[in-house]
């Protein structure tokens, strides 16, 4: 059995996911986390709203500062959001899932680092 989540911001929610459905089932279920890129703030707080999304503390405290500026904003939610794959991944994660949504680059920023530190092969 495998599934991909939602988007989600923070690994608290998809290690409880995790837990939770290995306790749940007999077969352990191969649980792909559903990532989005982070490059603007503006259309992620709209795109969090419409979907039901939180935003993590940690996260806005990352990109608020540069809310004004494009390209600063982008450069903090791309690094926000490697760290946030790494720790899927060393947590256990079987992969990851990008929800590219027509940022292509963002995506393939994000596959190279991981690649480039070792995460993803």
């Amino acid at each position: 059995m495998a599934g991909i989540t939602q988007c989600f911001f923070e690994p608290g929610p998809y290690l409880e996911l995790v837990a939770f459905m290995r306790k749940m089932l007999d077969t352990p279920a191969r649980i792909i986390p559903g990532i989005l890129p982070v490059v603007d703030w503006g259309a992620l707080q709209r795109f969090c709203v419409t979907c039901g999304a939180t935003i993590p503390d940690a996260l806005r405290k990352a990109m608020e500062p540069f809310a004004e500026d494009r390209v600063a904003a982008r450069r903090a939610g791309i690094a926000y959001t490697i760290e946030f794959c790494r720790k899927l991944l060393e947590a256990g994660a079987p992969g990851i899932h990008i929800y590219a949504l027509n940022r292509s680059t963002a995506a393939a920023e994000i596959v190279t680092a991981l690649r480039l530190s070792g995460h993803l092969t």
